[in-house]
């Protein structure tokens, strides 16, 4: 007599979980950081800037660009003659989407603008 035995394969699929803080600790920390705002997706931060001069934006974004290294987090800069706008957002990584986090607030007050 033969046994078989079925495999069953059972597949579960989760969305990304966001690593978002809770809106009330996002207006906290957005006090805290005053040259900055909530992005229109409510997913990241943005700076804008205006300079007399355009190697007086670029510093701005240089050094905001080299913190971002140092602190591995994601940040885009324009930069156009004298204006700079910064956008930062959460790393996502892990199955993670990214989003607000401590590390953000966190860049943003190093970054200052």
């Amino acid at each position: 007599m033969e046994q078989r035995t079925d495999v069953q394969v059972v597949t579960i699929w989760e969305d990304p979980v966001k690593l978002n803080l809770k809106p009330e600790r996002v207006q906290e920390l957005l006090l805290m950081v005053p040259a900055w705002r909530l992005r229109k997706d409510g997913r990241g931060l943005e700076s804008y800037r205006k300079f007399s001069s355009p190697a007086s934006a670029s510093v701005l974004a240089a050094q905001a660009c080299r913190m971002a290294m140092l602190r591995n987090q994601p940040v885009m800069v324009k930069l156009w003659r004298g204006e700079v706008v910064i956008r930062l957002h959460g790393y996502p990584g892990h199955g993670c989407v990214g989003g607000m986090t401590e590390q953000v607030f966190d860049l943003a007050a190093h970054i200052g603008a």
